[in-house]
């Protein structure tokens, strides 16, 4: 690193520049997977898009308890992981 690079305030880097950073002060045997984070599906609407269902459907799949929800108000959330497990387990029962 140059003491230019030194000196600049880290709030004034790009993310690019710092993964660089991160990446260069890492041991060079290991290991380094980025994964982009999957954001979390919000309402029945957008869940039943995700599925490729019915809003009905998708609202029957929530109240019977077979999908992990999280609800905060009217705002419903589902962690697309866990919706993902699910259901394939459920497609392998049939």
């Amino acid at each position: 690193m140059t003491k230019q690079e030194l000196e600049r305030p880290a709030y004034t880097l790009t993310v690019g520049e710092l993964v660089n950073i991160i990446v260069e002060n890492l041991p060079k045997n290991s290991v380094v997977k980025i994964t982009e984070p999957r954001q979390a599906i919000k309402g029945i609407h957008a869940l039943a898009k995700y599925l490729g269902v019915c809003a009905a459907k998708a609202q029957a799949l929530k109240n019977s308890g077979v999908l992990p929800y999280f609800q905060n108000g009217r705002i419903v959330l589902f962690d697309c992981d866990k919706v993902d497990q699910v259901m394939h387990t459920m497609k392998k029962a049939k």
